[in-house]
């Protein structure tokens, strides 16, 4: 079945249909979501937020639109959202010690979302314990250069180099021009090669992620 018929069924109460929709997506969502906050539990009650939203707010779909962004844009606007609160929660303890300590202490990184998995699997062994290494820390480079992008380039190359969403596909789900998704995209990808050239120098040279080379 297609997700708008499923999506139909959904409206009609059908636990099925609304199962179906969670099966074939939640992987995705997660992982996608991973990305976007940087930590495994905190993505997977967001991703339960995401399909909560989906099935009690399941009249407000249109059937001629395609479900993915829909389903894509509520995981970035949750996923965004659990962020700016984290970073705003930071703001707030760091005032409250200067407030009691008198001083300012050091930050590093303040405000910026935690590095994680991408995903909630690692690279797939290669059987060369070597290999496997340099790839286990080029992944965790990668993963902590893109928890450090912007929002709006965080999500951008994501949702294209990991998720491998079509350009016109990310435009519907961060509701913008394919033109100015491509520029956010090549932006993210510029920002992530200057990253990774700064913490591993001459060492990183080939593509980091997906399409980024």
């Amino acid at each position: 079945m297609s997700d708008q018929d499923l999506m139909q069924g959904v409206c009609r109460g059908e636990a099925a249909a609304f199962d179906a929709l969670v099966q074939r997506y939640e992987r995705r969502i997660v992982a996608y979501l991973i990305g976007i906050v940087g930590e495994r539990d905190e993505a997977l009650d967001a991703a339960q937020e995401v399909f909560v939203r989906v099935y009690t707010r399941a009249d407000r779909y249109d059937p001629a639109s395609p479900f993915k962004a829909w389903l894509y844009r509520i995981a970035t606007n949750i996923g965004i959202d659990l962020v700016r609160k984290r970073k705003r929660r930071r703001w707030t303890s760091l005032g409250d010690t200067l407030f009691k300590v008198g001083h300012s202490p050091e930050v590093s990184g303040a405000g910026s979302a935690s590095p994680a998995a991408l995903s909630d699997e690692p690279p797939a062994p290669s059987g060369n314990a070597e290999a496997d290494l340099i790839a286990n820390e080029r992944a965790g480079m990668v993963r902590r250069a893109i928890a450090t992008l912007p929002d709006k380039y965080r999500t951008a190359v994501i949702l294209r180099d990991l998720q491998e969403l079509s350009y016109e596909e990310i435009g519907r789900v961060l509701d913008c021009s394919v033109g100015t998704v491509k520029s956010r995209v090549n932006r993210a990808r510029n920002l992530l090669r200057e990253k990774l050239a700064a913490s591993a120098g001459p060492t990183v040279g080939a593509s980091p992620a997906g399409e980024l080379s």
